[in-house]
């Protein structure tokens, strides 16, 4: 029994694919969210990012939410900080890249705006923008 669930629970785990993300453990955020019904290749997001793990905790604009809560939880998103671009890479593997000027304000807008115009990331960003509070 005991070996049947040890199987079990590997198997579930192997279900929830995540892009491998070469990122110092101090400087990583890990989202606990995976979008398995996305239908590609992953079903989290990887965004490498020039800003400190203090600037993702900040309030998002005037919302009951961080920045990082905001794209773990609602985009699915896992974030490397202190890095030396801003980029993301997609389900399916694609990466996209971002100006090194942007503030924390300028990347999070642009990555919800890149995400929204992408097919699932459609429906991620009506769902975020239900459930925002403003203050």
């Amino acid at each position: 029994m005991k070996v049947f669930l040890i199987f079990l629970f590997c198997f579930l785990i192997s279900n929830y694919k995540s892009q491998k993300m070469n990122c110092i453990d101090r400087n990583f955020i890990s989202s606990k969210f995976y979008n398995s019904s996305n239908g590609m290749k992953n079903s989290q997001r990887n965004v490498i990012s020039m800003h400190t793990k203090k600037q993702w905790n900040q309030q998002y604009l005037n919302t009951q939410f961080n920045y990082k809560e905001v794209l773990t939880k609602f985009f699915y998103c896992n974030i490397c900080c202190n890095s030396n671009k801003n980029q993301i890479t997609a389900y399916n593997g694609k990466k996209y890249s971002f100006e090194s000027s942007l503030t924390i304000d300028q990347f999070v807008a642009d990555l919800t705006d890149l995400i929204g115009s992408m097919s699932v990331g459609k429906n991620e960003n009506n769902m975020f923008k239900d459930s925002i509070i403003h203050r």
